[in-house]
């Protein structure tokens, strides 16, 4: 079995290289990472994807946070 890091690695790897599959990852994370990992994944597991130009930081306190 993979770990999680082999995983990780593995699902950005192809999302790098196949924008049919990143398209589904950001669009449905769940069914996209269960089908390229061969997994199930509990209906309880929230998954996010973000693209990697975009990026906010909300930091109370700190000036624009």
């Amino acid at each position: 079995m993979e770990t999680p890091d082999e995983m990780r690695a593995k699902v950005a790897s192809k999302a790098a290289t196949d924008a049919d599959f990143r398209a589904l990852l950001v669009s449905d994370p769940k069914a996209a990472i269960a089908r390229e990992l061969s997994i199930t994944i509990p209906d309880s597991l929230t998954i996010e994807v973000h693209s990697a130009f975009e990026c906010s930081v909300n930091r109370p306190g700190f000036p624009g946070g």
